[in-house]
């Protein structure tokens, strides 16, 4: 069985209009990253930044654009984009799935001020989000982002953090799996050392950045009962761009 996994944080379907952080266009322009996608033609798409409220569901608005009508999310801190609303992770998929579930992820023990205003802020409840299909898990999360307060996964209490996000990652997976997300990490040997090595890991994404800014966030991984056919990184009009990947399911060869 072959899939096409796309990954993609969507900042709310607000595009960006410059590189500074936070320089969102004013409106949502849902047909355009429903475009995206539709050209992309995923099976399974998994989305960070998506948003949620008692009246609305950004990513039940996607999966009818996209004609995909199977859809879980998790709503998890207020959004940074629109008052009123929830980002949340979530997957949609042209088949149906069960299991669907979520995993709180660890919080930060220290302070949190942005870098730019040096305002103090509260860690958010952030999740990963999982669903079965037969014989496989496709799971999806967004941890917090550290860079945006001049912190790092890999050094100090950033690593310590990591190292907790790690544990609980080997804890709740198992394989066959593929995990598409934006981990807020760059180099995955060394800040989740026992996911990637206990559940044999690779990644599916060239190494090119994955953001405007240079960065190389977003990661697509696969168990090694997958193969990598092909993948490719889409430089949309947004703070993150697209990513993808084409896979199969040795068994199915």
């Amino acid at each position: 069985m072959e899939l096409r996994v796309a990954t993609w944080n969507i900042a709310a379907a607000h595009k960006m209009l410059s590189a500074d952080r936070f320089d969102y266009s004013l409106h949502q322009d849902v047909a355009y990253f429903a475009g995206q996608l539709h050209r992309l033609d995923p099976d399974v798409i998994c989305l960070q930044e998506s948003e949620f409220n008692t009246d609305d569901s950004l990513t039940h608005r996607f999966a009818g654009e996209l004609g995909m009508p199977y859809f879980s999310e998790t709503p998890g801190c207020p959004s940074h984009i629109s008052n009123g609303y929830q980002l949340t992770t979530a997957i949609i998929a042209k088949k149906p799935f069960t299991n669907a579930r979520h995993v709180l992820l660890p919080q930060p023990t220290f302070e949190l001020r942005f870098k730019h205003s040096d305002e103090a802020v509260q860690p958010y409840n952030r999740y990963m989000q999982l669903v079965t299909f037969d014989n496989f898990t496709v799971g999806t999360l967004h941890t917090e982002p550290l860079g945006a307060f001049g912190r790092s996964y890999e050094h100090g209490e950033g690593q310590h953090l990591a190292h907790s996000i790690d544990e609980l990652l080997v804890q709740e997976l198992e394989t066959p799996i593929i995990v598409a997300a934006d981990f807020n990490m760059v180099a995955l040997v060394k800040t989740l050392p026992r996911f990637i090595t206990e559940c044999r890991l690779q990644e599916a994404l060239p190494s090119e950045p994955t953001k405007p800014q240079g960065s190389h966030p977003d990661h697509i991984l696969f168990s090694p009962e997958w193969q990598l056919l092909q993948s490719g990184i889409e430089h949309t009009q947004s703070d993150h761009y697209l990513c993808w990947a084409d896979l199969e399911l040795a068994s199915s060869r």
